[in-house]
């Protein structure tokens, strides 16, 4: 328990719930409005799509002021549990050969 505000410390909160991270994405945020967006979008309100380093950088610079954020859907599960539910959540990237190496199973290379 944290001595100032009677909460558990949520760094020695075991995790209720367990996520796996495929693939590693980034949600940046921003404040825009819809006539924004519709310039930036190319009218395609909704949904997303990749873009390259360069395009990114673009928008951000058009929009001003973001912020970043882990991003993908088990990233926002966890933290839609943690902060709506009170749910203990931990992610775990996906790095198939570091858990092989670490657990002794065969990560199913050829040798």
């Amino acid at each position: 328990m944290d001595a100032s505000s009677g909460s558990a410390d949520p760094s020695n909160v075991p995790a209720e719930v367990v996520l796996l991270q495929s693939v590693a994405l980034v949600d940046h945020l921003c404040i825009v409005d819809e006539q924004t967006v519709i310039k930036l979008s190319d009218g395609a309100i909704g949904g997303s799509r990749r873009c390259t380093e360069q395009q990114l950088q673009q928008l951000l610079s058009e929009v001003g002021e973001f912020t970043c954020r882990a991003g993908g859907s088990a990233s926002n599960v966890a933290r839609g549990l943690a902060t709506g539910f009170g749910v203990a959540t931990a992610v775990v990237p996906r790095r198939l050969e570091r858990v092989a190496q670490m657990s002794g199973v065969p990560s199913g290379k050829p040798a």
